[in-house]
């Protein structure tokens, strides 16, 4: 869970992952390409690639011991997708989180649990490579928004296929609701939405729902 660095409220890794998802939906234009595989799997894997902590979780991002984290990370991996494609997409992203770490084991699992995938999907290994920088993206940029405080990052994405080549992306988020990026790699002129967060003195046991709305746009 997200708690917000300037109100009260607390954004669920569900709806975290909720606007990640919408972020792959929108993805692709002339000068970004989708990934080579099936572009639906591609976008649940991005959606659901937090599905390991449930709908409520009380995990909060940067305030967990060791133990906790561990523990999370371990119901990430164990988390299985019916689709192999976009499971394979999911524990691509957590593989990358795990080796930010020293969990030899839980890395071992993971790959393991990818290889078995792309054996499955018929789906070249590059290829999701390649695509995980795009779940990258959607990823952190939700993961500010859901901090809920102004925000400036960039995130190198390839946008050609078969290209490793590729260019910074900026994401400026204001705080409010506004996320500008530059260069534009979305199919819309801009995109309206919101997730909800939750009031966080009574939060998992009564939710008390808080919309929060969002623009995308070009800087």
């Amino acid at each position: 869970m997200f708690k917000s660095k300037t109100r009260e409220i607390i954004i669920p890794q569900s709806e975290h992952a909720h606007l990640a998802g919408i972020v792959a939906l929108l993805w692709g234009n002339d000068a970004f390409d989708r990934p080579e595989f099936d572009f639906h799997s591609f976008v649940a894997g991005v959606a659901f690639h937090d599905f390991g902590h449930g709908n409520f979780d009380t995990n909060e991002i940067g305030a967990m011991d060791d133990d906790r984290a561990n523990n999370v990370d371990a119901a990430l991996v164990n988390c299985k997708l019916p689709n192999p494609i976009a499971d394979a997409v999911a524990h691509f992203h957590i593989l990358r989180l795990l080796k930010n770490g020293s969990n030899s084991e839980l890395i071992k699992k993971c790959e393991e649990r990818i290889l078995h995938d792309l054996k499955s999907s018929g789906i070249a290994q590059e290829k999701l490579i390649w695509a995980d920088k795009i779940t990258a993206f959607c990823d952190y940029l939700s993961f500010d928004f859901c901090f809920d405080k102004p925000a400036t990052r960039i995130c190198e994405v390839s946008p050609k296929r078969g290209n490793e080549n590729t260019v910074s992306v900026h994401i400026n988020y204001d705080g409010d609701e506004t996320i500008t990026l530059d260069p534009w790699p979305l199919n819309v002129n801009n995109y309206k939405g919101y997730i909800l967060g939750y009031a966080s003195y009574s939060y998992p046991n009564i939710l008390q729902p808080v919309v929060k709305k969002y623009i995308l746009q070009p800087e």
